[in-house]
């Protein structure tokens, strides 16, 4: 209540364009004025742990996947060196420098990496346009009745650089193994 007096306006709501000076404003009001003062954020200050919370389970998950997906590629590429055991070889003994090897495993993992985040930022957004359209049927203090989507290119740009980045530290383990081979051993079979 205001000024302690019942049956009297006892709340003044102010909008603002700027929705992050509200906590600003709201202790300049209670400096002036000494009347007690609350921001859209100290009020749904829960609400909002909510979302903080949110956000690390869903970064959390994403990063997990991410993780699974780059020992995906590990085992690809791993695969790769021990079938072409005998191609390295050959390609050792012709006078291909370990440098050179290690490259192309390299390259192939970095190219798998690639790939994958062109097809990941495709598929992410056919999916975010996909949930644009579903509709709650709610009319909402906002007015808003879908879901508030991000369609930030950045989001794209991290999650793409991170792919490749674990696509080509996948690749690293069996490109070193792969330029190290002795030729002379595969060739006799003990490889």
């Amino acid at each position: 209540m205001l000024q302690d007096r019942p049956r009297v306006v006892n709340q003044i709501l102010i909008r603002l364009d700027d929705v992050t000076r509200a906590e600003a404003l709201a202790r300049q009001v209670e400096a002036r004025f000494g009347d007690r003062a609350e921001s859209w954020e100290e009020q749904n200050r829960n609400i909002l742990t909510v979302f903080v919370i949110q956000n690390a389970i869903m970064y959390s998950v994403t990063g997990a996947i991410l993780l699974v997906a780059a020992f995906g590629i590990y085992n690809i590429i791993s695969t790769v060196v021990y079938e072409k055991t005998r191609d390295i070889a050959i390609l050792k003994s012709l006078g291909f420098p370990e440098g050179d090897i290690q490259r192309l495993f390299l390259l192939q993992g970095l190219v798998v990496g690639v790939l994958g985040a062109l097809i990941g930022c495709a598929l992410g957004a056919l999916m975010i346009e996909a949930l644009a359209q579903i509709r709650f049927g709610i009319d909402t203090p906002a007015g808003q009745d879908r879901f508030i989507l991000a369609r930030d290119g950045r989001i794209y740009l991290l999650a793409s650089l991170f792919a490749v980045t674990a696509a080509g530290l996948a690749a690293l383990i069996p490109a070193r193994r792969a330029s190290r081979l002795d030729p002379v051993q595969v060739v006799r079979g003990a490889a």
